[in-house]
């Protein structure tokens, strides 16, 4: 079976998504019990969740000039 899990499983408290797979709770407890085109639709829904959280840790490591501060 399919799996984004990457064994770093850790949930943003403020987003709810998991740092690794970008699963919610409910996602990754639902995972077992979905068809095979659910599973990919979550996994397609992950690489959105994970690439707006790297941005968004990224804007966090810019200062307010734009510049990434050191």
């Amino acid at each position: 079976m399919d799996t984004p899990c990457v064994r770093v499983c850790r949930i943003d408290e403020d987003l709810g998504y998991c740092y690794g797979c970008g699963r919610t709770r409910r996602e990754i407890a639902e995972w077992t019990g979905l068809s095979k085109n659910e599973r990919l639709t979550v996994m397609a829904t992950c690489l959105v969740r994970l690439t707006e959280m790297t941005r968004g840790a990224e804007k966090g490591k810019r200062n307010d000039k734009g510049r990434k501060s050191t």
